[in-house]
């Protein structure tokens, strides 16, 4: 595998993936870090904090989503589980806790780098995304910049642009500012705007940032990478945002200018900086801040669908 690029990318134009939706193709699945033995090793030895099991609904229109409790299962019971339900597993940061992962993860950004010189990348994160047959992910936007690596299954991706009628430009800065989560309303009357994708083992597919998407598996297994990253001029978008926002609630000022150049940018940067939002500040409150679900069932293998009730429903925190 080392004598062989992982990444298949054929002709990239300058900034194509930081500006363009883009497709092509991976050779992860040789590393053999993703087979059912190397994933229940991972699900074993991974910190609880963060190994999250979720639940959805069959609409992509109705949004219902909630946490589980899957204390004192292993590896092998959860993957029997998802095979069974609708369930999601989100295997957070597996590039702080596992080396090979980490290794594999900073190849492919390697790679990209090499084949598009002008694409530069920072803060590079990764999750492992193990999900049931007909799971979905609703409607919504990331604040990094996303690379899907599907490594097995099948799905099928929606990618929208960024405007008006997929999210208003008020919803995008209040996300950007971490004042919202990153679930977005819904239009299907939408889906016409947006590059639809269906995704098979080897397949890739990445984004500009923020644009918002949503995810619908097959009738298979899906295990998929996701790997996030910054490039400098998205650090300065989130800034920007983040500085327009702390205008707003100091002075009742509405500022919609996102350049990210000029003197403009220099004093809302430096407003950033001297307001209780500063940079220090809120990239700590983004690696830590927790999102709230309630937790209404518990992982059961055994039972038909994967999971059964809790008698009532309990607060719950996953992370981001």
């Amino acid at each position: 595998m080392e004598s062989t690029n992982l990444v298949q990318l054929p002709n990239p134009r300058p900034r194509q993936l930081e500006e363009a939706v883009t497709a092509f193709r991976h050779r992860i699945t040789d590393s053999g870090l993703f087979t059912d033995e190397s994933l229940v090793r991972i699900l074993d030895g991974h910190p609880s904090e963060f190994l999250a099991v979720s639940r959805m609904g069959s609409d992509c229109r109705k949004y219902e989503w909630s946490e589980g409790d899957l204390t004192g299962l292993g590896g092998a019971e959860l993957l029997t589980a998802v095979r069974k339900g609708r369930l999601w597993l989100n295997v957070r940061k597996v590039t702080r806790f596992w080396p090979e992962l980490n290794r594999l993860v900073e190849r492919l950004y390697s790679e990209l780098e090499q084949r598009c010189p002008e694409f530069r990348t920072s803060r590079h994160s990764a999750n492992i995304l193990i999900s049931s047959p007909k799971a979905l992910v609703y409607y919504h936007l990331d604040l990094p910049q996303n690379i899907l690596w599907q490594v097995r299954g099948h799905k099928r991706i929606w990618v929208y642009p960024i405007n008006e009628r997929t999210v208003s430009s008020e919803v995008l800065e209040s996300t950007l500012a971490s004042e919202r989560l990153e679930d977005l309303p819904y239009d299907p009357d939408t889906d016409a705007m947006a590059e639809v994708f269906d995704l098979a083992s080897g397949d890739v597919v990445t984004w500009p940032q923020n644009c918002p998407h949503r995810v619908e598996n097959a009738g298979d297994l899906n295990i998929s990478l996701s790997t996030e990253h910054y490039t400098a001029a998205q650090l300065r978008r989130i800034r920007v945002a983040q500085a327009n926002s702390a205008i707003r609630k100091a002075t009742g000022l509405t500022s919609r200018s996102v350049r990210t150049d000029g003197l403009g940018y220099a004093m809302k940067y430096g407003v950033l900086l001297a307001s209780r939002t500063s940079q220090r500040w809120i990239r700590r409150r983004q690696d830590h801040k927790l999102i709230e679900y309630p937790r209404t069932f518990r992982v059961n293998p055994s039972a038909a669908d994967g999971v059964e009730p809790l008698d009532a429903p309990v607060a719950g925190t996953v992370g981001y």
